[in-house]
């Protein structure tokens, strides 16, 4: 499956390293890791996590107040 962030979501992603770089960088991370490890969720069962609305899905990082709210096109699981 293919995961591709909008220059949004890219933006948003990039301040949040550089906030909790700010705080510590072990917290940065963190976070980061805890991204990569919801990127492989996502990629291993993206149907896993609930839908919002239509075709829109939300999967929460577990310790850190932030989601990624993604689409399922035809072409993937």
């Amino acid at each position: 499956m293919r995961i591709r962030l909008t220059p949004p979501a890219e933006f948003e992603f990039d301040d949040a390293i550089r906030w909790y770089t700010d705080i510590r960088e072990a917290l940065a991370s963190r976070f980061v890791a805890e991204y990569a490890r919801l990127i492989e969720r996502l990629r291993d069962n993206p149907r896993q996590f609930p839908r919002v609305r239509g075709n829109v899905h939300r999967a929460g990082f577990g310790r850190f107040p932030y989601s990624l709210i993604f689409r399922i096109h035809p072409d993937t699981r």
